[in-house]
């Protein structure tokens, strides 16, 4: 039930599975791909983008950058990840283009300091001078009124890629530490994140702000462990805890405007919504999708597809191929405009679209989700997208450490949306 070959591409060697029973029965094939989703996931992505590049004719634009380059580098750098010839030297690549760049942007700073140095040289030296005592004097005053302020910690996921919900956590958090006095941790569990929030508790921090987006119950075990330390959550159900507050993002607004987007560009009257699995949450959503659709379009055709639930224990959510496929489906049957509800998996619309608009002759839409998603997909695929429904995470992030300092972070449910700016 395993099948042997080797990649036409490169001639690396290939193991597939022949047949779907063996994705079923073999435990110990379930629990390899469980312990290792998250890589496969990134596996895949990598390999969908070195295929692009390569079918670009290896432009440099198609390379990854940036935070996005860092965390793929980070994770081929691991001894359980093997890659293909093709994308290590489409990684080689990104982080040539870098050091590239890094030598233009230094030779710049050299010519602009050295015309300063030219220009300034007689009165720099008492300039100097007077400004260092200046500093001085204020690093004084502000070391002995200052205190270090309370201990606060932020436990997140690791970053998927350009502007994903960690990222944008991250953001957050490094803005709360500039703008704001408390003495700052801040943790990316590797394995177990319920021993490193046992551990912030016990080191005397005050508030911790779990980002991880676990649906398990860990934290709230934590919580009742540590009456006096204050807990954050996100998107999670309110524990109904005296030390938990949940932050929670309203989604009918948001999509409800992406209806009316939707609803306002389509040509053919037909749009469509790809969703990761049916919930309550989900079908909030779609439905606000609609009636927003429908409010500026009266006869507007909405179709929705579910992913999952999958008979095996994979995620619809990083399910990119079938995303893919599903995607390309709905434009051939005649949909023009997609918005998604289906995670990181959802990046794989914007490729379809991309390559369908040429095939069909007719402009191809795709509306992001929970992210700025544009900036999250390969140069040719951007113009793409009509708009995307993200939710600041960066701001809420920031709001929480201010409210707590400011005495004024309450336990239970708050909700954030349009009507918050978030």
């Amino acid at each position: 039930m395993l099948t042997l070959g080797r990649d036409p591409a490169t001639g690396d060697p290939t193991i597939e599975v022949a047949h779907e029973a063996l994705l079923r029965e073999w435990e110990r094939l379930q629990t390899w791909i469980q312990a290792n989703r998250d890589s496969i996931a990134r596996q895949q992505e990598l390999a969908l983008a070195a295929k692009r590049w390569v079918e670009a004719g290896r432009d440099e634009d198609y390379v990854f950058t940036g935070g996005r380059l860092d965390g793929f580098i980070q994770w081929s750098d691991s001894d359980q990840v093997s890659l293909t010839v093709i994308e290590q030297a489409f990684l080689d690549a990104g982080d040539a283009k870098r050091s590239a760049d890094d030598a233009v942007t230094h030779e710049r700073l050299e010519q602009e300091q050295a015309l300063r140095r030219k220009a300034g040289r007689r009165t720099i030296g008492m300039a100097a001078a007077v400004v260092a005592l200046v500093v001085l004097a204020s690093a004084v005053l502000w070391a002995a009124t200052r205190s270090p302020g309370p201990k606060i910690a932020l436990v997140q996921g690791v970053s998927g890629g350009e502007g994903d919900i960690q990222q944008l956590i991250e953001l957050g958090w490094q803005n709360a530490t500039r703008d704001l006095n408390f003495e700052a941790e801040r943790l990316v569990p590797l394995i177990d994140s319920e021993n490193d929030m046992q551990d912030l508790a016990e080191d005397g921090f005050e508030l911790i702000i779990d980002g991880l987006f676990d649906e398990g119950a860990a934290v709230y075990e934590i919580a009742k462990e540590y009456p006096d330390v204050a807990f954050v959550v996100f998107d999670r159900m309110a524990a109904g805890l005296p030390n938990v507050s949940t932050i929670h993002f309203e989604r009918e607004g948001g999509a409800y405007l992406m209806g009316v987007a939707a609803g306002l560009r389509t040509e053919t009257g037909r749009i469509g919504f790809i969703g990761g699995l049916q919930m309550a949450t989900t079908e909030a959503r779609r439905t606000s999708f609609e009636a927003g659709a429908m409010s500026v379009r009266p006869d507007v055709v909405v179709d929705s597809v579910y992913l999952g639930p999958f008979h095996d224990s994979s995620s619809p959510y990083l399910a990119f191929d079938l995303v893919l496929a599903t995607a390309s489906d709905m434009y051939r049957s005649g949909i023009d405009v997609i918005h998604h509800s289906a995670g990181q998996a959802g990046k794989a619309i914007s490729a379809a679209a991309a390559e369908l608009t040429d095939e069909l002759d007719r402009a191809l839409w795709v509306i992001g989700s929970e992210i700025e998603e544009q900036r999250a997909v390969p140069a040719d695929e951007r113009d793409r997208f009509l708009t995307s429904m993200w939710k600041r995470w960066d701001l809420a992030v920031q709001l929480v450490v201010e409210d707590y300092l400011a005495g004024d972070l309450e336990p239970g449910l708050h909700v954030f949306g349009l009507s918050s700016g978030l």
